[in-house]
């Protein structure tokens, strides 16, 4: 009784949680904000924004940890290796300031390094994780869209990053080793951020706000490691703000609905190319050549040494997905081909199917020497059962239909949707008496309920098939004006 009232008050909580936005929430956010906003007027250099950024480091730290508590464990996992990333940080934002402001001494490398390379694994985990539960199958076009935008984002890091401190670098030092790191766990994470990303999944502002806060963390390196390159390093105002944020983000995250359930994406839209993909891909693949045309146009040729692999790599990985995108329009217009030659109620041939491959089986059947004979079945009170079972039983009458006739058939036979109540059939023996025992058995195994006539000829050696159909259907109008249902199917199979 306990399990049921807990799962219940679970479905409760999971209801409220995608209804809207918190109190506490919006608490958070309020917060945060005002932190933003305190941390834009204090001195860049002075102890209080940094007391003040690392308090709200942990405060955010504490938040994402609490909700944890109170989440499902389908979701927990994730959760708590961004949790866990997110303290491991703020631990080392107090390190590395207490380092470098209160013992004035150099902070990097240090003790703070370790923490932050161990948050990263939990980062990368995280978002995995969150996207392998949202999408469980595997997904080849979207995993080469993803190396299409690693592969331009290595080569942007690399020539704006990793080649100028490479150049510069006389020996390779313990700081030097850690300076290329921090770069290259980057390129990892925004590689499970793209993947994440490339989902089609449905509006999630926890979702949204997490992706956020993980770009706010990569900009703040990106900005952090431009400062370090120049020969006058000063801590950018922006920088803080946009650390500060990431950490708030990713507290309202966890906060937000949808934060306590991922709902998996619909497996017929992830090879969908969404305009969100589309635009990525273009800016991933234009941004190399780019790069390329500003660098030598400032910098030099070291740069190319980065660029030029890339962009190889870029235009082989273009041209894989090209052929993947041509073999998935090929596949849906052999689908779509596949839906206009078959009735969508009973999987049957249509009659245009039937109409088109009449004549060539025809043909490919009577150089056997047996006896070809075409008959029409229809389902006479078809009107009748619809309105007085509901359309949804009729269907399901004609469907069990379907199935009784094909189990009396061979697979030498056809059977075809006809009409809305007929169906036509093509039916090889080698004598009449078997074929005329082929439609009784077709006839007796109709659903209950359901009045069935036929009407059948056999294919004369001199005439085109069309002819035999038009004897059968005169046959089974005439079969149809007698009292009998089954009256004169010895006279129906008329030469």
């Amino acid at each position: 009784m306990s399990n049921l009232y807990s799962e219940h008050v679970t479905s409760r909580q999971s209801l409220a949680d995608t209804n809207g936005f918190s109190r506490q929430w919006w608490i958070t956010a309020i917060g945060g904000a005002l932190v933003l906003v305190s941390l834009a007027f204090i001195d860049v250099d002075s102890v209080e924004r940094a007391v003040l950024g690392r308090v709200a480091g942990m405060v955010a730290s504490v938040i994402l940890l609490g909700a944890i508590l109170t989440m499902p464990k389908s979701v927990r996992s994730v959760w708590l290796c961004m949790g866990t990333f997110l303290l491991l940080t703020a631990i080392a934002d107090v390190i590395y300031d207490y380092q470098d402001l209160i013992l004035e001494i150099s902070a990097f490398p240090g003790i703070a390094d370790g923490f932050y390379l161990v948050s990263y694994i939990f980062a990368i985990t995280a978002l995995f994780l969150l996207a392998r539960k949202m999408n469980p199958g595997a997904d080849l076009s979207s995993w080469i869209d993803i190396l299409i935008m690693f592969v331009a984002a290595c080569a942007i890091v690399g020539a704006f990053v990793i080649a100028p401190g490479w150049t510069s670098t006389t020996q390779m030092d313990l700081p030097t080793i850690l300076w290329l790191t921090y770069p290259l766990l980057d390129l990892v994470l925004l590689a499970a951020l793209t993947r994440l990303l490339m989902l089609p999944h449905a509006r999630n502002p926890a979702i949204s706000l997490l992706a956020v806060s993980m770009a706010l963390f990569l900009a703040y390196d990106l900005l952090f490691n431009n400062q370090l390159l120049s020969a006058d390093w000063t801590p950018a105002n922006a920088m803080e703000l946009v650390w500060s944020a990431a950490y708030l983000c990713l507290a309202l995250a966890a906060l937000s609905p949808g934060a306590r359930q991922f709902v998996p994406v619909d497996p017929s839209r992830v090879g969908v190319v969404t305009t969100t993909r589309q635009l990525m891909i273009g800016i991933a693949v234009l941004a190399v050549p780019a790069i390329i045309l500003l660098e030598l146009s400032i910098a030099g040729e070291v740069v190319l040494y980065w660029l030029v692999p890339g962009i190889v790599l870029l235009l082989a990985l273009v041209l894989i997905r090209m052929h993947l995108l041509l073999r998935t329009s090929q596949r849906q217009a052999s689908a779509l081909d596949e839906l206009d030659r078959k009735d969508l109620l009973t999987g049957l041939p249509n009659r245009t199917t039937w109409n088109t491959q009449l004549s060539s089986r025809v043909s490919s059947t009577s150089e056997t020497g047996t006896v070809i004979t075409i008959a029409i079945v229809s389902i006479d009170n078809f009107t009748e059962l619809r309105q007085a079972k509901s359309q949804h039983i009729g269907d399901l009458l004609i469907i069990s239909a379907t199935i009784a006739w094909l189990g009396e058939l061979t697979s030498t036979d056809v059977l075809a949707k006809y009409t809305d109540n007929e169906f036509a059939v093509l039916i090889q023996r080698d004598s009449v008496a078997q074929t005329q025992e082929v439609l009784r058995r077709l006839l007796r195994a109709s659903p209950q309920g359901m009045h069935v006539s036929s009407g059948a000829a056999l294919l004369r050696a001199d005439e085109e098939p069309v002819e035999a159909e038009r004897r059968a259907a005169k046959s089974l109008r005439a079969s149809q004006s007698g009292s009998a249902i089954q009256s004169a199917l010895d006279e129906n199979i008329t030469n």
